[in-house]
């Protein structure tokens, strides 16, 4: 809407050095798109197009003057001002709108609402910039600091020492759902909360996009609701605290998590590796450590969340080790899979209506794709035995259960409640 600048004159014309002492820009709107092919619109600034060099040519001939061939007007820098500074640029309320066709399908982003800072810019050395705005919200929600620097005139630049922060209470769900299809993918959360700090070291970008990346970051106090991640089934995720490190595009990197899932304290622990590659829109999590702890599960919540418990007053306590190992991958072109295995060690459930506990409850189960198969699942009460064996079949969706199951001196009369019974069961069954 506005631009306006200061020019040092007397730097000009005294030391022929060119110093711009303010550039003000208010509301610029860019957008930068990729296309199937993975060209940037960027690509041709600077670059003299054959429209250009007929315009020129054309101006030359028609007033009488000879300045040579066209491409003679593209002197190098240093011959036209050896000294190019900017010393302070302020942008006010701009927007980015960044849209990548080469993805399926395509990727659209925008960073509106944007102020940015820059100190003494220049082509030709690092320099400072601060930028706050919002990224996928109707408010400011992020904020970056660091120094960047433009490297040659192929379109690539860096930027170092960049410090992030962002709020995730403010995020709009619809929008990052909206610009990042792949999310459609996996369950996906009615609300989240928490507050993001990120550190970039050091990142490259290039006309054919992200060239390299190193950075780390963390989660603090995050959550995540879902209203029905399957039919039945609704629960919040909280106090998640979020680590990742060595991130980068030539290695996996590590990451760690906790969380307090059906508790009010972290009972859930999580590390792993993963790998993203943004050019096909992709991304990994290999060696995934999955360990909880189900003594720390409150019984009032996990009731209210799963529909199946809702009426089932008499649960008592609960206590086992559950550990698992997985692996997901998927990609902007294609769908998610999942695979991995785990078991359940030293489980106890205590129901109200039972005198005596279910007790050494053990379990071992795979995962493949839509499938979970439960090849052992094992519990003692009293001197009776339970055996069982079985899969589902569409576990997000249709819920689709077949198995077998083996019961062994289950004895009856001391294994239910029958004091307030007006009639009293004995067996073995």
């Amino acid at each position: 809407e506005d631009l306006s600048l200061r020019l040092d004159i007397g730097k000009l014309l005294m030391k022929r050095q060119l110093v711009i002492l303010k550039v003000e820009i208010r509301s610029p709107e860019l957008t930068v798109i990729r296309d199937k092919e993975g060209r940037i619109n960027l690509e041709s600034l600077g670059k003299t197009s054959a429209l250009k060099r007929a315009a020129v040519e054309t101006f030359q001939h028609a007033e009488g003057f000879d300045f040579g061939p066209a491409e003679a007007l593209a002197l190098p820098e240093d011959e036209i001002i050896p000294s190019f500074l900017i010393q302070a640029i302020f942008v006010q309320n701009g927007s980015i709108h960044f849209i990548d066709r080469s993805l399926e399908p395509e990727l659209s982003l925008e960073f509106s609402r944007l102020d940015l800072k820059i100190h003494r810019f220049s082509l030709s050395a690092p320099f400072g910039f601060f930028v706050e705005g919002a990224l996928f919200s109707d408010q400011k929600n992020s904020q970056l600091e660091g120094k960047a620097r433009i490297l040659g005139t192929g379109g690539q630049f860096q930027l170092s020492d960049v410090h992030i922060a962002t709020n995730l209470s403010q995020l709009s769900l619809e929008k990052l759902r909206g610009s990042f299809p792949l999310l459609n993918k996996f369950p996906f959360p009615s609300a989240v909360n928490g507050k993001i700090q990120c550190t970039i070291k050091n990142l490259e970008l290039g006309p054919q996009g992200l060239r390299d990346i190193s950075a780390e970051g963390e989660l603090q106090g995050g959550s995540l609701s879902f209203k029905e991640i399957s039919p039945g089934i609704s629960f919040m995720i909280s106090q998640i605290d979020l680590k990742f490190k060595n991130l980068s595009l030539s290695s996996p990197f590590e990451w760690t998590a906790r969380a307090a899932l059906f508790s009010d304290r972290p009972n859930i622990f999580m590390k792993g590796q993963g790998r993203f590659d943004p050019q096909i829109g992709s991304i990994q999590l290999k060696n995934t450590n999955l360990s909880a702890d189900l003594a720390l599960i409150s019984l009032p919540q996990l009731k209210s969340s799963m529909s199946i418990l809702k009426n089932l007053a008499s649960l008592e306590s609960l206590a086992g080790k559950f550990d698992a190992t997985f692996e997901v991958s998927a990609a902007s072109k294609g769908s998610a899979f999942v695979s991995g295995q785990g078991e359940l060690k030293d489980g106890m459930v205590k129901l109200k209506e039972c005198l005596l506990p279910f007790e050494s409850i053990y379990s071992r189960f795979e995962i493949s794709g839509p499938q979970i198969h439960v090849p052992e699942f094992f519990l003692k009460i009293g001197r009776g035995a339970f055996h069982a064996q079985g899969k589902v079949e569409d576990y997000l969706g249709a819920q689709d259960f077949t198995g077998e199951l083996d019961l062994k001196d289950i004895d009856l009369g001391q294994t239910i409640d029958q004091t307030t019974m007006p009639v009293k069961i004995q067996g073995i069954l």
